[in-house]
């Protein structure tokens, strides 16, 4: 599973995965019940960054992974 991204966190509303130009994927929920997401990662995106939102409106970034870090072989 090479381009899968996947995510594991505390539950939260919402799981977001952006790029430099746009969101690629999103799970929402309407209460702290997300902890996972697994996104196919589009080739072509400088980096992705991961955000996690709560119910209560605080958000977390991860920071940027950028393409070349991946290993994709």
């Amino acid at each position: 599973d090479r381009d899968i991204l996947h995510v594991k966190c505390s539950p939260v509303k919402s799981l977001l995965i952006l790029t430099e130009s746009r969101r690629v994927a999103l799970k929402r929920e309407n209460t702290d019940t997300v902890t996972s997401l697994d996104v196919q990662l589009e080739k072509g995106h400088k980096f992705y960054r991961v955000e996690c939102l709560d119910s209560m409106g605080r958000k977390a970034l991860s920071r940027a992974v950028f393409a070349d870090e991946l290993d994709r072989s």
